[in-house]
């Protein structure tokens, strides 16, 4: 589907916050209320805008963030969809992706503390041991992920940040309203509460207190990247001599370049990753060269994945 600006610019809006309504969408990008109701309903019917999802702070409910690399040793069409199947089935899995490069799937997985990942990794294991030929493991330190700025030619727009403040538990009603809205966080208050036997000052006050919390840290719309024309890839980078100033100056150009999406700092293999979404392989080489000149002092080695998103869910409980 080809895309003009006032639909670059609803993606756009719409991956800030994907709760703003129709009328504020349509004071921003210039459109009537109806145009913009129009323009959304067109982009979900051609599967451009695959779901709308709430971001959570999964750090601050209490979890450790695992990301783990799987190689094969084949992988047929059977073995590919089974995995798949699996990871999306798994209550703690809150993202897998295909890989095409060195490594056939990437899954991060919630873990409240090793014995709890290691638990999964053995059930991975025993569901796939003869057919995983290599994986590794890393644990994620700091993951902050940023707005689609290539959509609208800006830099350095939203950061949605993932660390703890403090001890901050949920109650039952705030697992449903989570649960709930995970997928869906385009619902209104009114169509919770309906839907949760709530009152609608009630799911208001508990989304209000859930974002207070530092646990909700915004609402953003899921995109089929290659349904508007952009590839999905990731860049592991091996580092050496990464002091404290080169790694915030890294993170800072990674804020600022239009098309990363996420800076994630890692325990293990590879220090740093970057995703990015680009229109063309070339585009991902020059940004690849950009790094390379800005950064080669600390830059040892790194790979290049490219992916495809099976699963994204913050809260798949």
């Amino acid at each position: 589907m080809q895309l003009d600006l006032k639909d670059k610019k609803i993606l756009y809006q719409l991956d800030l916050d994907s709760r703003s309504s129709a009328n504020k969408i349509a004071k921003t990008v210039g459109l009537s209320k109806d145009a913009v109701n129009y323009r959304i309903n067109n982009l979900i019917k051609n599967g451009i805008i695959k779901n709308f999802y709430t971001v959570l702070n999964t750090p601050q409910l209490g979890f450790m963030h695992f990301n783990t690399l799987f190689r094969f040793r084949t992988i047929s069409k059977e073995i590919k969809k089974k995995f798949i199947d699996y990871c999306i089935n798994n209550k703690r899995v809150i993202w897998c992706v295909s890989c095409y490069g060195s490594w056939d799937f990437g899954v991060s997985f919630l873990a409240k503390n090793l014995e709890d990942y290691n638990l999964f990794i053995q059930d991975v294991l025993n569901n796939f041991g003869e057919e995983i030929h290599e994986k590794v493991v890393s644990l994620i330190v700091d993951s902050p992920t940023y707005s689609r700025d290539y959509l609208i030619n800006k830099t350095a727009g939203k950061e949605f940040v993932y660390k703890t403040s403090g001890d901050n538990k949920i109650d039952e009603t705030e697992n449903k309203i989570l649960k709930l809205i995970s997928q869906n966080a385009n619902l209104n208050v009114v169509q919770i509460a309906s839907k949760l036997d709530l009152s609608v000052d009630v799911v208001r006050y508990r989304i209000n207190q859930l974002i207070e919390k530092n646990i909700i840290q915004g609402f953003r719309i899921n995109i089929d990247t290659e349904k508007i024309g952009y590839l999905y890839y990731k860049l592991l980078f091996t580092l050496k001599d990464l002091s404290h100033d080169r790694e915030v100056q890294f993170k800072e150009y990674s804020k600022r370049n239009p098309n990363i999406i996420q800076f994630i700092k890692y325990i293990g293999k590879w220090e740093i990753q970057l995703e990015l979404e680009v229109e063309s392989e070339s585009d991902l080489f020059k940004i690849i060269e950009e790094i390379r000149n800005n950064f080669g002092d600390i830059i040892q080695t790194y790979e290049i994945l490219k992916l495809k998103e099976e699963k994204l869910n913050y809260y798949p409980f």
